[in-house]
């Protein structure tokens, strides 16, 4: 998780939320894997859809 200098994740309005799905079962991404993501979520939302549409090279 990434925020900017001296911002807690709690303090942000805005979000970017990325979902990793590894093909096989390793913590580091690798050739395959799926991914997908939420460029603009309120933080805090719920009922956010995130679409798994991209296979990482």
């Amino acid at each position: 998780m990434g925020v900017k200098g001296g911002e807690l994740p709690g303090e942000q309005k805005q979000v970017h939320v990325v979902a990793p799905i590894s093909r096989g079962g390793q913590a580091i991404g690798q050739s395959g894997d799926l991914e997908g993501g939420v460029a603009q979520a309120a933080a805090g939302a719920t009922g956010v859809q995130m679409v798994i549409d991209k296979i990482k090279k």
